[in-house]
């Protein structure tokens, strides 16, 4: 912090200004939390069938070119075998 006179006028006002401009976010986010819907959106199954059957014949068939794609939509992707239990899968 460089020193100088903490009592400026502009300090203060760009605080000020800053303090408001919080405090419009805060009801913001507060209408955001109130307002979202209780319901969750209805799920299309067909269409997520779809995409995963699609996604399983790219694993099947260019394993690479899957990755690729799914790189696309996740940042951070490590595909490792899953680990063994006991019971179920």
């Amino acid at each position: 912090m460089a020193k100088g006179d903490l009592a400026s006028p502009r300090l203060h006002e760009e605080i000020r200004a800053r303090e408001h401009r919080l405090g419009e976010l805060d009801q913001q986010l507060e209408r955001l939390h109130t307002t979202r819907p209780s319901v969750p959106a209805p799920i299309d199954s067909a269409w997520v069938h779809q995409k995963l059957d699609a996604l399983n014949q790219l694993l099947a068939r260019d394993p690479a070119g899957a990755r690729r794609e799914i790189q696309k939509h996740v940042e951070d992707l490590r595909i490792a075998p899953r680990p063994r239990r006991a019971i179920g899968w």
